[in-house]
């Protein structure tokens, strides 16, 4: 169990170190990925993925393919956005519809008109992350061992010395119990024993 804690608090570290290199690049350089698009005859899914300021954001584009109606012009626009927003994470979620004019039909006419047609669009997953946010939750695994490590090379130094293993005080003339903070006083471990019989 020890030795899967410690892996894991080595891959931790290794991970949270590689975040924090793109985190500081980012500010630098800023960086466009475009990992893969999907199309059929019915949809398309496009990925879009950038990194820049400081932050990750990551665009998902289901769109379906639309045909306007002969002698109409369409004029795609969002119609609603669903948002969650929490320290260092924004999720977003637009859908956007195509509207059908007629011939001739002005943009600022049709705002107080209604359209031909009205059909479905896409709709566009944004999803923005500070670096800050993956790095401290990364980084808790191997920050937690270490202060675990720490406590247990304190508490065993103190069990070899004979203090007391809450406060630290020197608990060789006090039989029974801490003066200073009163916790019964513990055993100290049995000294180790190697193969060829040295202490």
């Amino acid at each position: 169990m020890r030795l899967l804690s410690r892996l894991f608090a080595a891959a931790s570290a290794a991970v949270a170190a590689l975040v924090a290199v793109v985190w500081a690049t980012s500010y630098f350089r800023i960086f466009g990925w475009r990992p893969s698009v999907t199309a059929s005859p019915t949809a398309s899914i496009t990925w879009l993925a950038t990194s820049g300021d400081g932050q990750l954001d990551l665009r998902r584009t289901d769109r379906r393919p639309v045909l306007t109606d002969q002698g109409h012009w369409a004029f795609v626009s969002p119609t609603g956005t669903r948002a969650l927003r929490v320290p260092g994470l924004v999720v977003e979620r637009t859908t956007y519809m195509r509207w059908h004019l007629r011939p001739g039909e002005q943009v600022v006419r049709f705002a107080a008109t209604r359209p031909t047609r009205m059909t479905f669009d896409s709709v566009v997953w944004h999803v923005r992350v500070d670096y800050a946010l993956p790095f401290a939750l990364i980084a808790a695994a191997p920050a937690a061992w270490l202060t675990a490590r720490g406590r247990r090379r304190a508490l065993a130094a103190r069990r070899a010395s004979g203090r007391c293993l809450t406060c630290g005080y020197d608990l060789r003339a006090s039989p029974d119990r801490c003066p200073e903070c009163g916790a019964p006083k513990r055993a100290a471990a049995p000294p180790r024993v190697t193969p060829s019989g040295e202490t």
